[in-house]
């Protein structure tokens, strides 16, 4: 057993979590699994536990998890793991990230391919990554790009994904117009470490920066991981990720908001149509 970081174990042997749940959502903040829990049916609280929360209730009849992960790699993965070993078959990120495209605003929507890694993720690939080179004899779903490695996407969740997100938009009434992107994301190790004024070597940042923007549409912190450990640990698996900004105006906060909104339902529809496909 890994542990019972999330409280599921203990969950589950209060009979809290039914046998058949291999469905879930994941979130890195915990307020807005409180929120997508609102659209489900029977739901309820099930384990509160080290900032995690987990919600389980059904949508259009299926048993379904909701859950947060904490932010970045490192709390990420351990929920991921655990979710899996609790036995989840198929998991949905649904999270915020920052545009690299000069096209996409506040409100809009990235549907990863891939992600380019760095940090903590690499250690299932290269044990000794701080030290060495990432190997040559990486998986297929773990190629190498400009000195970069990127781990695949699940092609047929974003085949999903897209298809529910579009009929979510062309959905009336809506107020803000959404628009949504497909692409490799930068699933960034240290969030603040990639502000140049917090890093002894600005200048060599800032040239990094500009090689992984040419790289990548948009940036976040825990698909990454979510599509190293799906491949290792034989899950499906996809992200649906709302830009943001964190300068925002009134307006475009709120264009932010209806966009998680849409995310939430998204994901569960996604969810629901991949056990049916």
């Amino acid at each position: 057993m890994l542990g019972d970081h999330l409280g599921l174990a203990q969950a589950k042997r209060e009979r809290l979590i039914a046998e058949d749940v291999t469905r879930a959502v994941i979130h890195g903040n915990p307020d807005r699994v409180m929120e997508q829990a609102k659209l489900l049916d029977e739901s309820r609280l099930v384990a509160q536990k080290r900032g995690f929360t987990t919600y389980t209730g059904k949508h259009q009849g299926v048993p379904v998890l909701i859950s947060s992960t904490g932010m970045g790699t490192g709390s990420a993965a351990i929920a991921i793991e655990e979710l899996r070993e609790l036995g989840i078959e198929r998991m949905i990120r649904v999270g915020t990230c920052g545009a690299y495209l000069k096209d996409a605003g506040p409100g809009d929507f990235i549907i990863p391919t891939k992600a380019l890694i760095d940090g903590p993720s690499l250690r299932y690939l290269s044990p000794n990554y701080l030290r060495c080179l990432p190997p040559s004899d990486l998986p297929d779903w773990a190629p190498m790009s400009e000195g970069f490695v990127f781990i695949e996407g699940f092609s047929k969740v974003n085949e999903v994904m897209t298809r529910v997100l579009s009929e979510e938009l062309e959905r009336n009434g809506h107020q803000f117009l959404h628009r949504y992107f497909t692409g490799p994301v930068h699933d960034k190790d240290v969030l603040h470490a990639w502000r140049t004024e917090y890093s002894l070597k600005p200048f060599e940042l800032e040239k990094l920066k500009d090689q992984v923007r040419k790289l990548a549409i948009a940036t976040d912190m825990e698909t990454g991981v979510l599509y190293t450990i799906s491949h290792m640990r034989k899950m499906e698996s996809g992200s649906i990720l709302t830009i943001v900004d964190f300068s925002a105006d009134e307006e475009k906060v709120r264009a932010q908001d209806e966009a998680l909104g849409i995310a939430y339902r998204t994901s569960l529809r996604a969810l629901i149509s991949l056990g049916k496909a």
